[in-house]
């Protein structure tokens, strides 16, 4: 998604909390000169803190740990606010892609002024009412949910496909 959107050639803030992936995600960006992406190795949070992040071999599957007595390795990454981070990088946030795995409620807690700021949100796991509520109060519509197949957005969410079953 970074490279996606460092096609428009506008200023892109990609945030990435786990050293694995985000040294994936700046070979990337460097093997495809975005000179126009600039990468945090942060994680997005409520608060400039330390955060337990799991440190598992799916890099796609890491995430701010809740639950201290889980028994998976871990790793602690600093983090920010994106308040913080747009007010540092002097950033009008426009459209803004959050990803967090189970996360979403502390990165908007800490991103109040820029929810106001911004035009569009994309937020994985955005339908749930502790997500959606804050969002509905600052005057964005939705969640809506895009479907790959027919290339709309609803909303409500598509149904699963099925799998046909054979009798033998």
């Amino acid at each position: 998604y970074t490279l996606v959107a460092s096609e428009t050639g506008q200023p892109v803030i990609a945030v990435e909390a786990h050293p694995g992936t985000f040294e994936l995600l700046r070979h990337n960006v460097v093997r495809n000169g975005r000179d126009n992406v600039h990468l945090v190795p942060l994680a997005a949070s409520s608060g400039e803190e330390t955060v337990s992040f799991t440190d598992g071999t799916m890099l796609e599957l890491n995430r701010v740990v809740t639950d201290p007595g889980a028994d998976e390795p871990t790793l602690n990454v600093p983090s920010t606010t994106l308040d913080k981070l747009c007010e540092e990088l002097g950033l009008r946030p426009t459209i803004v892609k959050i990803d967090v795995e189970g996360h979403e409620e502390s990165v908007l807690s800490g991103f109040e002024r820029g929810l106001n700021q911004a035009d569009l949100l994309l937020i994985e796991h955005g339908s749930r009412p502790t997500v959606a509520e804050p969002l509905r109060e600052c005057g964005f519509c939705g969640p809506f949910h895009y479907s790959a197949r027919t290339r709309t957005f609803a909303r409500a969410p598509q149904p699963e496909p099925t799998t046909a079953t054979t009798e033998p």
